[in-house]
């Protein structure tokens, strides 16, 4: 019995291609560089916290929640883009390494460097 289209033999639908062992020592580099990068928002959030909790002081208490929620997401903005890249993970590992090196340029925390 031959499987169908899109099936292994045990029956069960493929997921998708398997890195290569080089593309996975890769996907390792760039996940850990996305460790560093949460490292680095998050110690500058917690470094300009009290900065920008002085400047919604006394204004509306929306303005200070949505102020708060809106500076604490970019600690989680790398853990959250290569969780969702590497939890959908349907393509070629191709399009999955440059999806994640596209983070790697989109989330560079630019103020760490900037100091």
């Amino acid at each position: 019995m031959t499987p169908a289209r899109g099936e292994s033999v045990s029956g069960v639908a493929d997921r998708g291609a398997f890195f290569s062992s080089p593309a996975l020592v890769l996907s390792g580099v760039i996940l850990g560089i996305y460790a560093v990068y949460t490292w680095a928002w998050f110690s500058w959030a917690r470094f300009t916290a009290d900065v920008a909790a002085a400047l919604v002081h006394g204004a509306e208490p929306i303005l200070g929640v949505t102020q708060q929620i809106v500076h604490w997401c970019a600690p989680a903005a790398p853990l959250l883009w290569c969780g969702t890249v590497w939890l959908m993970h349907r393509e070629s590992p191709r399009t999955t390494l440059l999806r994640l090196v596209a983070g790697l340029i989109v989330l560079a925390p630019l103020p760490v460097f900037l100091d």
